[in-house]
């Protein structure tokens, strides 16, 4: 009896007896296969099938096309000798002969994930070796078909459902790893469910949990900055809540972050946003401008030049690009450099692009602008001791001076020190003050 496989998790493949066949079939026959299969156990009506693959042709053409698709299906799996039918055929319904010993590597996939669902007692190792080897990739992967718009919109929510029931499969046994006290094992997982799909937040937030188990704060931290770079990269949006929250616990210690009792929670005593302020006429000056072996301090000057917006950020830019570490820098995703870009052509270095192509909006630039600035900040002050030191005050132009409110304001515990002098009047002080939440620290 011929055996008929059939795998459509990955790009298709079909075996008769184990020999390929795919070549042999056109891609409507092809598709016309997979759709009964996958549908094994219904009946579909000729007039379904012919309005699914053939919709633009007329109805008696639509039909013929039909009876010509299945015969070379016959034709084809009843090549050598008299076999069973593989496609059975009545007045007016086709379907998988029931008697047919057919492999489809999607039903299997899905049977297995409904036994994990229900008996989760089966040892997780072997099972996800099991399904791993059965989900190759999406479903029907790369295959479309011209002028079948029902057909290609169903391989599109069956893709989407096989995915879903692959996440959830590898999901719990993830969990299962968890349990066992196996957060290497889960981590891995969540790793592999990434590379499909790398915007799922929840995945990263498991992964953050994960690294806190194991004790590994850095990676935790690593892995939320992953998380930020690829949602600001691909929809320039933030992580949700639930991930920020999880983030600033773990960086600033706001209560313990382990879900296991009797084990340490690691502390980080941040040093917090320390912000200075003074004339060039007080006593002190020379010993906060002496420069420090132990402490990456940087210069920006401002000039008395109307108009000048980002001029001052500009300058501190440069200012970091010549002293701050070359490895450090390299951290910031070039996502964040474009946009560092837009103020500044020394980060161009770091672009690998000589322009930027998308046509922003004033606001939406500056919004841009402030965030991969705020990124950079973050990132050199988790590295290093660090200080910015912005001198001649005075003369600060409006959207650097805008920036440093934002900054001063959504910042607060970033382990680095902001200096300002110059001319300084007490409206200005003020200003700086306001946006500088004090905290309080409770004895």
């Amino acid at each position: 009896m011929n055996t008929l496989e059939i795998y459509m998790l990955g790009n298709l493949r079909i075996l008769l007896n184990g020999k390929p066949v795919l070549g042999k079939m056109s891609s409507k026959a092809a598709a016309l296969l997979c759709y009964l299969a996958i549908n094994r156990n219904k009946a579909f009506s000729r007039e379904k099938l012919s309005s699914i693959f053939w919709e633009s042709a007329a109805s008696e053409t639509a039909r013929y096309n039909l009876r010509y698709t299945l015969w070379t299906l016959r034709k084809l799996f009843n090549a050598e000798k008299k076999q069973p039918e593989v496609i059975l055929t009545e007045k007016d319904s086709c379907f998988i002969n029931p008697e047919l010993k057919i492999t489809v590597d999607a039903l299997d996939m899905e049977n297995l994930a409904i036994s994990l669902q229900r008996d989760n007692s089966i040892e997780p190792v072997q099972l996800l070796e099991t399904i791993k080897g059965l989900y190759k990739g999406d479903f029907l992967e790369g295959f479309y078909i011209n002028k079948s718009v029902e057909f290609n919109d169903w391989v599109f929510y069956e893709r989407e459902r096989l995915q879903r029931i692959y996440f959830e499969a590898l999901s719990c046994i993830s969990k299962l790893h968890i349990e066992a006290g196996d957060y290497r094992g889960s981590i891995q997982l969540l790793n592999d469910m990434l590379r499909i799909n790398p915007l799922q937040e929840e995945l990263y937030e498991a992964l953050i949990r994960n690294y806190l188990e194991l004790g590994d704060r850095n990676a935790a931290l690593s892995q939320y900055r992953r998380c930020s770079d690829i949602l600001r990269e691909e929809l320039n949006i933030s992580p949700n809540e639930s991930i920020d929250t999880l983030y600033r616990q773990i960086k600033f210690n706001d209560q313990p972050v382990s879900s296991t009792s009797d084990k340490k929670v690691l502390q980080y005593e941040p040093s917090g946003l320390k912000l200075i302020i003074y004339s060039d006429s007080l006593p002190g000056e020379s010993e906060l401008m002496q420069p420090r072996q132990d402490i990456l301090t940087v210069y920006a000057s401002c000039l008395p030049v109307i108009e000048l917006q980002y001029g001052c950020l500009s300058d501190l830019i440069r200012a970091i690009l010549r002293w701050c570490p070359q490895h450090i820098l390299k951290e910031l995703p070039k996502c964040f450099w474009r946009d560092l870009y837009r103020i500044e052509a020394g980060a161009l270095d770091f672009t690998g692009e000589a322009f930027t192509v998308d046509q922003l909006t004033a606001l939406s630039e500056k919004i841009r602008i402030f965030a991969a600035l705020e990124r950079l900040f973050n990132t050199i002050a988790e590295r290093i001791s660090f200080t910015v030191h912005i001198q001649s005050v005075q003369w600060i132009d409006k959207l650097s001076m805008e920036f440093f409110r934002y900054f001063l304001f959504r910042n607060h515990d970033v382990p680095m020190t902001v200096v300002f002098s110059g001319m300084v009047q007490e409206e200005l002080a003020a200003d700086l003050r306001q946006h500088f939440p004090i905290k309080y620290n409770k004895k």
